[in-house]
This record gives structure tokens, C-alpha cells and sequence, in this order.
């Protein structure tokens, strides 16, 4: 089999992906917006965990806030990657093309899983200085292939729930949404345990197992269970993802309509 020609064609939608990209969200606009943006709520739930349990609580919710983070770019920014092809009415091309739908999305959202490695590590560093944690810091920074985990079980979580807004003009409400999800069910600032309901929601979502092996980790303690966790629940949004953009796909090829539109 060969594979140049799909390898060639996803690489253009990587190359088409970063270009919109960095159009849309310069360099120079990131580290003087989104940049300070994420360091200023990690810090916000830092230090809100401090005044709900003194010093143990800022250590606990300075690790959580440091992953969740991450969701700015894989929940909350990725969604304007199938979003921008609502906008642009383009929808109909990839509908069109011999490649799958959630592919080419993947492929150009690999700039945001770019954007959020970056945001987090400035995050940690920068958060870890101001509250006087930067031992912890360090040690968060090499626990980088659990917030990889992270980063890619959150991306394709942000595509699913990206499916179901586009064509609803909800993008921004169920990606809202969907982090502050993530903030309440976590365990980003209030250890779980407290509301078995929310637990059971926090099971399924993104960030939830990672960041219980992320904190296994800077404990000393075995950890490759919670991530392994992790990466079902990344593999589980993935399939949903998939189903939900091939659906869009077949009703629109049968319809002859744009269901993304």
C-alpha cells in the first residue's frame, strides 16, 4: 500500500491548519493575550485553593490548575477549527474529499495542541514563581508525557463537543461549557469524594484521570493505572468524535444539504 499520497494530503491539512493558525492568533497577539489569560486563571485557582486550605491547598489546586490550563486550547480554541468552515462556507469541500472529516480535523488542530504545551509549561513556570512553588514546578514540567496525555484526550474531547455545536451557532456555549464541566466534576481545586453524582460525571471526562496520575506522580506514587485511565477516556471521546462527524457526513451526501452549515 502507498502511503505517500494520504500522508502528503494530511500534512498540507497540518501545514492549511497552522497557517490559519498563526493568521488568526500571531505570535506576538498570543503572548500578550492568551498567554497572560492562562497564567492569570491558573494562578486565580491557585490561589483560591489556598484560601479554602491554607499552604496543602495551594500545592493541590496549583497542580489542578496548572492542567486545567490545558482546556483553554483543546476545549474551549479547538472548537474553531471545524467552526471556521461553517464561517467560511468550505464545509461542503470536505464533504467532499476522499479524506474523513474528523482527519482533517485533527490534522489542523495540531497548532492548538501546540498552543496549549506552550501555555501550560509558561503557566507552571510563572505561576509556580509567584506562589513560591517552583520545586513543584520542575517537577510538574517532568511529568510532561502525563500533560501530553492530557492535551490529546482533551483535543479530541473539544472536536467531539465541537460536532455537535457546529451548525447550532453553540460552539462557544457547549465548549464553556464542557470546561467548566471539567472544573466542577476534576477535581481541579476540591478533591473528589465530596458528591458521588459529580464523580461519576468526572469518570468520563477529560483531564480528570490524568490529573490523579500527574498528582500520583509528583507523590511518589504508582501512577500508570490513572493514565492508562486516561488515555480510555481519550479513545472513548475519539470514537464519539468520529461517529458524530461521519454522521454529519452521510445525512449531507444523502440530503445533498450541509449539515455543518
Amino acid at each position: 500500500m502507498n502511503w505517500s499520497e494520504p500522508l502528503f494530503r494530511y500534512g498540507q491539512a497540518v501545514r492549511v491548519g497552522l497557517l490559519d493558525h498563526l493568521a488568526a492568533n500571531p505570535w506576538k497577539v498570543s503572548m500578550t493575550t492568551s498567554w497572560p489569560r492562562s497564567v492569570l486563571q491558573c494562578l486565580f485557582f491557585t490561589l483560591l485553593g489556598g484560601v479554602a486550605n491554607d499552604a496543602e491547598g495551594i500545592t493541590f489546586a496549583f497542580i489542578g490548575s496548572a492542567a486545567l490550563v490545558i482546556t483553554l486550547a483543546t476545549i474551549v480554541g479547538i472548537a474553531d477549527v471545524p467552526m471556521t468552515d461553517k464561517w467560511m462556507g468550505t464545509v461542503h469541500r470536505i464533504q467532499l474529499s476522499r479524506m474523513a472529516a474528523l482527519g482533517i480535523f485533527v490534522a489542523r488542530s495540531v497548532p492548538w495542541l501546540l498552543e496549549a504545551l506552550v501555555t501550560v509549561a509558561v503557566s507552571i513556570i510563572a505561576v509556580g514563581l509567584l506562589v513560591g512553588r517552583f520545586p513543584l514546578a520542575l517537577e510538574l514540567l517532568a511529568g510532561l508525557p502525563i500533560l501530553l496525555v492530557m492535551i490529546v484526550s482533551s483535543a479530541v474531547a473539544g472536536l467531539a463537543v465541537a460536532s455537535f455545536a457546529v451548525g447550532r451557532n453553540a460552539d462557544v456555549l457547549l465548549g464553556n461549557g464542557m470546561m467548566y464541566l471539567v472544573i466542577a466534576a476534576g477535581g481541579i481545586v476540591i478533591p473528589p469524594g465530596r458528591l458521588l453524582w459529580l464523580d461519576a460525571v468526572g469518570s468520563v471526562l477529560p483531564i480528570r484521570h490524568g490529573l490523579l496520575a500527574l498528582r500520583a506522580y509528583v507523590d511518589g506514587r504508582p501512577w500508570l493505572g490513572e493514565l492508562a485511565a486516561e488515555i480510555a477516556v481519550g479513545a472513548a471521546w475519539a470514537v464519539v468524535a468520529w461517529a458524530a462527524f461521519r454522521h454529519q457526513t452521510v445525512v449531507a451526501r444523502r440530503d445533498g444539504v450541509d449539515a455543518l452549515a
